[in-house]
Order: structure tokens, then C-alpha cells, then sequence
């Protein structure tokens, strides 16, 4: 592998201070990294070019992350720039597919980002890798495309409105202008804490932990044991055609296609919880704006372990699924919100443990879902991506998106027990 070109692109912007909110330092600094496989080269200049269009938009991205006196992170704008480099690889570009996905030799093609490189340094928040494959007949074999960012700044709806943002400048078309504001977030918090007085509710979440330094260093033991000692990982295809037909088996009932892959996952695993990510700009309670590039993803659980049926359908565990997000008063997302705004006013954000997780390690899931996400879509000038794929969870989680075709399905990338992957595989072929 040969570094060809590292580039730092600027925003041009004016200097700025984007205060954080809670809900971005619960994520953590980490990068998370995005990669996209593409059969025709990628123009470098077409990227240099789009996004020299687009940064003055997206100014967070060339800034840095701070923690002042007050113990409050920051994103510092200050155009210190966000990079771009490129790579050429002499050999014949990988291929991954649903079968024979790389898992964790995708680290080779991404930028790492650890939480410790972050706060008060010269880390670039965001980073773009070209990676450029050539045969000995020097001819061109494909690019891949990683993006990481700093997930404090983004989450995943953020960069890929970012990646897509790329790919719209290339092609021409119009897109829309993000906003970095996090003062959407803290105004649901102040809203939101006279509606839990009023029914009797503290701003204290059962999902997160106010801990000491012994609690923190027992987390981090903990997520340190699950990080080295990774379950299996395996791909599953749920076909479009097995969701319609569990969608007919209950005619009266309104599934989605996230409702059946989280009914599969949890019938086959036979989990005490399931967990998902939920995003709150998809919700009509919460005054976040669609186009909100921060961190606006509160957790939401469903409790199986009261009545856990075997017996029970996979359409069954979906309405259940279904019935336990569209009956929630929304008490617990406002807890979570509230809590965690509280701590970051009191520049103690950084003492939140995510309680959560201990479940997810124990009996539970965590459900990312990407389908939402346009993945397939993106097109950098040479026509769009044949496979996207990102590292597993070292944890027991779902990562789903849809598959390369767009064609209704669903990819499921599970990261589980054995067993619990084998009868997945059960169920979806019965």
C-alpha cells in the first residue's frame, strides 16, 4: 500500500464554537468508520472538488474537538481542515459479498480514531481514505471509499447525509444545508423537565449511570472483556419474499421491514431484551430537524424476558416489537435526554455510563438500523457502490441495512453467540 496524497481540505468558514450536547460525548470520540466498494476508479479530483464545494456547509467537519475549563466539550470550528488522502494498491481489489463479507480486514482500508486521540489535539475529526486498486498491467481494478468521523460530531444519519452531500456535488443536484446547532436537543431537555415533574419523574434515566472512578474503571474492564474476546459474526440474507410472507401471515397487522428482521433476531436468539437505536428526527414528538447533523439518537428497549414463548411466530415477536415502540409514552426518551443535558450543564457528562450495555453483554441486543440510509444510492461518477460493510460490534448487535440491489431485502450482520447465529440460520431457511 503507497500513500499517493495527503490533503487538508478547509471550510473557509469564520471561526466558531459549536458547544456539544450530552447526547453527543454518550457516544464517545471514537471513530466510526463507513466503507464503500466501487468497481470503477474514483475520480480523486472529483472528491477534492465536491468537497471544497460542500465544507463551507459542513464547517464541524474541519474543525477540532475541545474541553474547556468549565469541563464542557466543544467542537472548536477553527478550520483547522479535515483530510483527504489517497492510496494505491498493487493488486487485484477484494470483492466481498454477503458470504464472504472481510470483517475485520476492513481496518486496512479506514482511518482509526481512538477516544484518547481526540479531546484537546490536532486530530482531524474527519477523514475521508481513497484506496486504489492496479494489476500488474497497471490497470485500474477499483476504489474503495472510507469515511470516519469522530462520532461526538455525527452520527450515522449525519455522515451519510455528509457522504451523500459528496456524491450530489459530483452529479450536480441539489441538496440540503445541514444544521450543526445542538440547541434543538437542549431545548427538548428544558421542555421536556416539567413534563416528567409532572407525572412524577425524576431527570435521573434507568439506562444511564452516574458513576465514581471505581464504577468507570469496572465499565471499561468490562467493555475491554467484550472488545478482546468478540463473539462470532455472520451475514444472513432476510429476502424480500420471506418479508412479505410473514407480513401476510398477519394481514391485519402493520409490520415494517425493520418489525420482521428484530421479529427474526429475536425469536431465533431468545433474548431477554432487545434494544434499538432510535432517531429522534424521525419522531414528530421531538423538534429535531431532519437535516440536524449531531448526535440525535436516544436508546429504547423492549423487555422479552416475562413471557419468552418459543412457540411464538416470527411475526410475533414483530407486533410485539412494534407495540412496545408505538405504546411508549416517550417518558423514557425524555429521562434519557434530560439526564443527560443536566450532566453536561454540570460539566459532569463525562461521569454517564450507559447502564444499557451491561444488559447487551448479559441477554440482550443492540439493533442499529441503516436501511434508512440511501447506501446504494451514493455514486461518485462512475456509477453507484456494489457492496458497503462495516466492522462488526464486539458486542452481541445487529447492524441492517439493505442489500446491494435495493431490491426489498434486508442484510442482517450479527455479531451473537454460536448458537444463537445457527438457529438464525434455521429460521430464515425453514
Amino acid at each position: 500500500m503507497k500513500l499517493l496524497n495527503s490533503t487538508y481540505i478547509r471550510a473557509g468558514n469564520k471561526k466558531n464554537r459549536v458547544n456539544l450536547s450530552g447526547s453527543d460525548q454518550i457516544s464517545s470520540n471514537i471513530g466510526v468508520p463507513m466503507i464503500l466498494f466501487f468497481e470503477e476508479r474514483i475520480d480523486e479530483q472529483a472528491i477534492h472538488n465536491a468537497l471544497m464545494e460542500i465544507l463551507p456547509e459542513w464547517y464541524v467537519f474541519a474543525g477540532r474537538i475541545k474541553r474547556g475549563k468549565d469541563n464542557k466539550p466543544y467542537i472548536d470550528c477553527n478550520d483547522a481542515g479535515m483530510l483527504l488522502e489517497t492510496y494505491e494498491h498493487r493488486m487485484e481489489m477484494p470483492h466481498p459479498n454477503i458470504d464472504t463479507p472481510l470483517r475485520g480486514a476492513l481496518r486496512k482500508f479506514h482511518k482509526v480514531i481512538m477516544p484518547w486521540q481526540v479531546e484537546n489535539k490536532d486530530q482531524p475529526v474527519c477523514v475521508i481514505q481513497l484506496h486504489h486498486f492496479v494489476n500488474d498491467a497497471n490497470e485500474n481494478r477499483g476504489s474503495i471509499f472510507s469515511i470516519t468521523t469522530c462520532h461526538t460530531v455525527a452520527d450515522g444519519w449525519g455522515m451519510w447525509v455528509f457522504t451523500e452531500a459528496i456524491s450530489q456535488s459530483i452529479q450536480g443536484k441539489s441538496r440540503q444545508k445541514p444544521n450543526h446547532d445542538r440547541s434543538s436537543i437542549k431545548e427538548i431537555a428544558q421542555q421536556h423537565m416539567e413534563t416528567l415533574a409532572e407525572a412524577g419523574r425524576k431527570p435521573n434515566s434507568p439506562r444511564l449511570s452516574d458513576a465514581n472512578l471505581l464504577q468507570k474503571g469496572i465499565f471499561t474492564l468490562r467493555v475491554l472483556k467484550n472488545v478482546i474476546f468478540t463473539k462470532p459474526n455472520e451475514l444472513f440474507l432476510l429476502t424480500a419474499d420471506k418479508i412479505e410472507s410473514i407480513r401476510s401471515s398477519q394481514p391485519d397487522k402493520r409490520l415494517s421491514r425493520q418489525d420482521i428482521a428484530i421479529g427474526v433476531i429475536a425469536k431465533a436468539m431468545q433474548l431477554e431484551s432487545v434494544g434499538a437505536l432510535y432517531n429522534m428526527r424521525l419522531d414528530k414528538e421531538f423538534s429535531v430537524p431532519q437535516n440536524f447533523s449531531g448526535n440525535a439518537l436516544v436508546y429504547r428497549e423492549f423487555n422479552m424476558s416475562e413471557s419468552p414463548d418459543n412457540d411464538k411466530s416470527i411475526a410475533w415477536y414483530a407486533q410485539k416489537w412494534r407495540e412496545a415502540n408505538h405504546s411508549d409514552d416517550s417518558l423514557d426518551v425524555m429521562q434519557y435526554i434530560v439526564h443527560l443535558e443536566d450532566r453536561y450543564d454540570a460539566g459532569l457528562i463525562k461521569n454517564v455510563l450507559p447502564l444499557n450495555l451491561f444488559t447487551i453483554f448479559d441477554k440482550g441486543i443492540l439493533i442499529n438500523n441503516y436501511s434508512v440510509f440511501p447506501i446504494y444510492n451514493v455514486d461518485f461518477g462512475g456509477g453507484p457502490a456494489f457492496w458497503y460493510e462495516m466492522l462488526p460490534l464486539p458486542f452481541r448487535g445487529a447492524l441492517i441495512t439493505n442489500t446491494p440491489k435495493n431490491d426489498g431485502g434486508m442484510i442482517l450482520n450479527l455479531t451473537a453467540d454460536q448458537w444463537q447465529l445457527d438457529n438464525v440460520r434455521r429460521l430464515l431457511r425453514d
